[in-house]
């Protein structure tokens, strides 16, 4: 195994020892929810915010989230988290509670479907070619989406889709919604400019959630 890409070497007390190997049951089973996860792999390790003063108190309330990960997903509390600047955040906050959510349940966990990253341009573009060779592919993720404890749609919003991808995520969108699963947004629109793009109804839905607002330049310290 190479070590240095070990999920866990930030916080492993083993990280490094002759204990660190391939037959470590922790990583194993990290390694398989950090699979089917679909989470980017520069996004599975820590990466340090640097917070401006002027989005303290968005920092705080992410940060409350972040340390209480398991209890707010099993009360399947969302987030909305915006901003019309790019590089502030987004979507290293959405993956930093993704990241402690599968460090927190990986020892219990059945490695089932608990987390999945959908970048949702990238599974719009999927959904216009669902008939493709990769058809089994997405309708996987299109499953794994409705049931994973924890979803991060990341960059809503980014274009505006046809009737019937609007239709596919409000369908998403809303089984999760009543079904009390956590969902992450990230997007650069706000949710009445959501709305404006892909309907009213997706914004209901999305203003039902926790909204939390950046407003700072780009702060990524690596």
């Amino acid at each position: 195994m190479n070590t240095k890409k070990c999920y866990a070497k930030d916080y492993c007390k083993g990280y490094g020892t002759p204990k660190c190997t391939e037959r470590c049951d922790f990583w194993w089973k990290l390694n398989t929810l950090y699979n089917k996860s679909n989470l980017p792999m520069r996004y599975r390790y820590n990466i340090p915010l640097r917070p401006e003063q002027i989005d303290r108190e968005a920092f705080l309330k992410l940060k409350d989230y972040l340390d209480n990960v398991v209890d707010r997903v099993d009360n399947g509390d969302s987030l909305y988290i915006y901003s019309e600047n790019t590089g502030n955040g987004k979507t290293t906050w959405s993956s930093k509670i993704m990241n402690q959510y599968i460090r927190k349940i990986v020892a219990k966990s059945d490695l089932g479907d608990e987390v999945l990253y959908l970048n949702v341009s990238l599974f719009v573009e999927a959904m216009r070619n669902q008939y493709s060779e990769y058809s089994e592919d997405i309708s996987r993720l299109k499953e794994q989406a409705m049931k994973c404890k924890l979803l991060i749609l990341d960059d809503i919003g980014a274009e505006r889709p046809s009737e019937y991808v609007c239709e596919r995520l409000y369908d998403l969108i809303n089984h999760r919604y009543t079904n009390m699963l956590s969902t992450i947004y990230t997007s650069n629109l706000t949710p009445f400019e959501l709305g404006d793009r892909l309907g009213s109804r997706i914004e209901s839905r999305v203003r039902s959630t926790e909204q939390i607002k950046l407003v700072g330049a780009d702060r990524r310290t690596i």
